[in-house]
């Protein structure tokens, strides 16, 4: 076995609520993608900033289990790391015909689009994103959809800031002590 992959407990109850989760659609981004190896091999690559291994990964996993709406939301972030935005929207829309109200999917699926320049699209994105536990995404994205009000919105200031925000939401986080990184 690999050093990189570490052994991981599972009670009863997690496995439980992981499969209950799992039926509802209710996983979300910062769970373990699956219980098998490859899975939490993919969730060390994307913490590791190993997008491409990440993505081979979830692809082969996703070709087993296309349900796997948590995997497909981490092959789509991996996506749009690797400045593949084409296949990160695709995955995102996905995402969102199974499951409309997605945060952490609105939000990144609104990036990917402000990168490819389709400011409409990524506002009518951010428009559904509503996220109380991180004010500092959600303070820019309502500047961004004010701004795009306004018609002062500009793509490459979008992302910028987007980024920015999501940058400072994750130090804030780890200064706090909070994980969540479920933006």
């Amino acid at each position: 076995m690999s050093s990189t992959i570490r052994r991981q407990k599972y009670s009863r109850r997690d496995f439980l609520f992981g499969m209950l989760n799992r039926f509802r659609k209710e996983d979300y981004w910062g769970e373990s993608t699956g219980f098998d190896p490859s899975s939490r091999e993919a969730d060390t690559h994307i913490r590791d900033g190993d997008f491409t291994r990440a993505a081979e990964i979830l692809s082969r996993h996703l070709d087993k289990s296309q349900d796997n709406l948590q995997a497909r939301q981490k092959l789509a972030y991996c996506y749009l790391r690797l400045e593949d935005l084409e296949a990160s929207v695709r995955e995102f829309r996905t995402i969102l015909r199974e499951r409309q109200q997605d945060n952490f999917t609105n939000l990144y699926l609104g990036l990917a689009l402000a990168k490819q320049g389709r400011v409409d699209q990524a506002i009518a994105c951010w428009r559904e994103y509503f996220n109380i536990n991180h004010p500092i995404i959600q303070r820019a994205v309502n500047l961004q959809i004010s701004l795009h009000e306004v018609g002062s919105a500009d793509s490459g200031d979008m992302v910028d800031s987007i980024e920015q925000a999501l940058q400072e939401q994750a130090e804030l986080n780890q200064r706090e002590g909070n994980e969540d990184q479920s933006f």
